[in-house]
């Protein structure tokens, strides 16, 4: 038998709130990444020649990028930051290795970046750069970190003989995977792609 769409909805908004059980590590990693933000931040309006050569780096790896159609450019973003979250919760056996020095490089650059462009461009253009699409990925970051942090916990449970088995905690993290994480990439991706372009250009 078919489910309804409103037996869908429901078994959806159910996942939404299993979501509860990552708060207190989302905290966690909403205040790693804001801490390692505000440091990058900082540091780039210190050391300006450093920020320079940061950004130039940076810009190298989406020289290839020129020249691509919407589509392409669409498909290269929400792959590659599916591809980024799905690593992250990979690595959870590395008990929190992973999601910490993704969280502490992510946020570093993205101050350093806020604090070049800002200087290039002003803040408004910036907020309008970010904001719209990163309302969407930011969430999906953290709670792909938070996710990993979660596993790595149960799994270190599992292998010292605390819990009997593992598979529940895998088959939570795929569903929250597939069905939060992704979407949130998704809208994410077209967001920047499509809209951001408009906004500031």
């Amino acid at each position: 038998m078919t489910p309804s769409s409103a037996e869908l909805f429901e078994s959806y908004k159910k996942l939404l709130l299993s979501v509860k059980v990552l708060n207190k590590k989302i905290f966690f990693v909403l205040l790693l990444f804001a801490i390692s933000t505000a440091m990058g931040f900082y540091t780039a309006q210190s050391n300006p020649e450093w920020t320079k050569e940061i950004v130039n780096i940076l810009a190298e790896n989406f020289v290839g990028l020129k020249g691509k159609s919407n589509s392409e450019l669409w498909l290269y973003i929400f792959f590659n930051n599916v591809s980024v979250s799905a690593m992250i919760i990979a690595l959870f056996f590395l008990f929190g290795f992973a999601p910490i020095a993704a969280l502490l490089s992510n946020g570093t650059m993205i101050g350093v970046v806020v604090a070049y462009s800002i200087e290039k461009i002003g803040g408004d253009s910036v907020f309008l750069a970010l904001i719209p699409h990163g309302l969407f990925e930011i969430p999906a970051f953290l709670i792909a970190a938070a996710l990993s942090i979660h596993l790595s916990g149960k799994f270190l449970d599992y292998i010292r003989k605390v819990r009997k088995t593992f598979k529940k905690e895998l088959v939570f993290a795929i569903r929250i995977f597939f069905l939060v994480i992704v979407p949130l990439l998704f809208i994410a991706a077209i967001i920047e792609t499509f809209l951001t372009p408009i906004l500031v250009f």
